[in-house]
């Protein structure tokens, strides 16, 4: 069976959602995360959608498949910050605007992996920003929660109205700060990748 929460505010153009598929020991995820997704995650899998207040110590239950959607308008380029603390024995990836910025599909076999999912300071442009975290768990069902902000102001939970709230009283960003950031982001990116192949199960 599927479930899903979901946390909406059209009116502030905000929408946070997320699905769970059920899986088990034979869970293939060699192709990627959002390959397996994109062919499961149809027909009569299709997610139901409940809501809650805050994205905080969320249980999405054991031997299941994640998909967290963040969808939000900025008003001007930000840097973007997202602090994950998983239930996620097969590791997570996150996808921004469609493009892959983080992979770590095999922490649970390399205990020098932090065991908290962070990316930091992203440059993300004006207008509509899509912000996709997959990540997948065996057998338990322990918490999930999720905090993030925008150039760099404190951290907060995920919501819809904590995301609208902080869009709005975030700071601007220095120009030539985001530039450097975003370079360095870059560099840092192609560095991972190098050190951490992905690895099939």
């Amino acid at each position: 069976m599927a479930c899903g929460i979901g946390l909406s505010s059209q009116a502030n153009a905000s929408l946070v959602t997320l699905q769970s598929l059920d899986i088990n020991r034979s869970f293939d995820y060699s192709d990627g995360f959002k390959t397996y997704w994109n062919a499961n995650a149809t027909g009569l899998n299709a997610p139901d959608v409940f809501e809650v207040d805050a994205f905080e110590n969320i249980r999405s239950g054991g031997d299941n498949f994640n998909l967290l959607t963040i969808e939000f308008d900025l008003k001007s380029t930000s840097l973007f910050n997202v602090f994950a603390g998983l239930d996620a024995h097969y590791g997570a990836e996150i996808y921004i605007n469609d493009a892959l910025e983080y992979k770590d599909l095999w922490w649970s076999n390399n205990w020098s992996h932090k065991s908290v999912v962070e990316l930091e300071n992203t440059v993300l442009s004006a207008g509509k920003n899509v912000v996709n975290l997959f990540w997948a768990e065996s057998c338990c069902n322990g918490p999930n929660t999720v905090r993030f902000s925008f150039n760099n102001a404190e951290p907060v939970y995920l919501s819809s109205s904590s995301l609208v709230s902080a869009i709005t009283a975030a700071p601007i960003a220095n120009s030539i700060a985001l530039v450097g950031l975003g370079l360095m982001g870059l560099i840092g990116l192609g560095n991972r990748r190098k050190a951490k192949p992905l690895r099939k199960a």
